[in-house]
Parts: C-alpha cells; sequence; structure tokens
C-alpha cells in the first residue's frame, strides 16, 4: 500500500509440467478522489504495458509469456504505480495474482 509513487520487482516462476502461457495479474485498487496509473515493464527492455484511468478507477494489466516444454520459464518484471493527481487520504493498495494450469 502506499500514498504516492512507488516501484516493484517481481518474479513469475514457471514450476508446472504442463505447456500453457505462464502469468500474472497486477491489480492497483486505487482510492476514491485521486489518479494512480500503472506501468509493468519487463526485465528485458521493450515497451511498458500500461494502464491509465480515471481518478478512483481500479487499474488491472495482464503479463504473460509463453512456456516452452521441459526449459524453465521463469521472469522478471518491473511495476510503476505512478501518481498522477487529485487527493485522498486513503492509501492505493497494489495486489500480484498468478495461477497453477
Amino acid at each position: 500500500t502506499g500514498r504516492s509513487s512507488a516501484w516493484f520487482r517481481a518474479t513469475v516462476r514457471e514450476d508446472s509440467n504442463c505447456s500453457a502461457s505462464i502469468e500474472h495479474q497486477v491489480r492497483l485498487e486505487v482510492p476514491a478522489g485521486v489518479d494512480y496509473d500503472l506501468f509493468v515493464y519487463r526485465s528485458c527492455g521493450g515497451s511498458p504495458l500500461s494502464s491509465r484511468g480515471i481518478a478512483g478507477a481500479d487499474e488491472t494489466l495482464t503479463i504473460s509469456s509463453s512456456d516452452s516444454f521441459a526449459s524453465d520459464d521463469d521472469f522478471e518484471y518491473f511495476i510503476e504505480v505512478r501518481y498522477f493527481g487529485g487527493r485522498s487520504c486513503d492509501p492505493w493498495t497494489l495486489r500480484v495474482f498468478g495461477h497453477d494450469c
């Protein structure tokens, strides 16, 4: 949780025996009256994923990669919570969800 901009590092761990896309859903729960934007960057570069909603609107992004059979497909990424405008005494909450195949 927080009340200003912040950065986080996360890792998708692939430990399955099935062949399926591996992914995380990144969800930013935003309090009413303030606007935060959500950006997700792959560690190897490229353009970031972004969600730029209106004030008080939650932001959600999904970062994924294909699974190569019998190999380690872990990957790192970075999350940026960026303050855009508005005011609130309540903090934002960041949640990251993964799943099994």
